[in-house]
């Protein structure tokens, strides 16, 4: 069905400046944890894509939704801009997101502008047991 939407979609952006954007996390890839391969330690993958076809989103805050919530950054450096089908990965030590029972779904992504501003993560079901990570979303 996306692809006959495609089209419709890319006016819509085009028109409204509409941001699209996709924030999907995973920690299993078909029942085995997922692990840092420089640590050895297990990790939850958050990665975001820019699902806009005319415009670039600028993420200002990555976040897990919790009690205590734990935010995401890197001292030294800012958020990425993502282009059109752009895409970037972050991911965390499982240990630090113990306290949070679905983190699956506790994911956010605060964009600059548009009328959606905060994006809530849902479950990445369709992982791939080998292949390339998206780079990091800081720059």
């Amino acid at each position: 069905m996306e692809p006959l939407l495609g089209p419709f979609l890319w006016l819509v952006d085009l028109v409204r400046g509409r941001q699209r954007v996709q924030v999907l996390v995973h920690r299993e890839v078909n029942g085995q944890p997922v692990v840092d391969m420089a640590t050895g330690t297990p990790v939850v993958c958050m990665k975001v894509t820019n699902l806009s076809n005319t415009h670039d989103i600028q993420i200002t805050h990555i976040w897990y939704e919790g009690t205590p919530s734990v935010p995401l950054f890197h001292p030294q450096r800012g958020w990425r801009r993502l282009p059109p089908a752009g895409e970037c990965e972050l991911c965390i030590p499982v240990d630090q997101l113990a306290h949070i029972p679905q983190v699956e779904v506790a994911g956010r992504v605060r964009l600059t502008r548009g009328r959606r501003r905060i994006v809530r993560s849902k479950p990445n079901r369709d992982v791939p047991p080998i292949g390339r990570t998206a780079p990091p979303c800081w720059e």
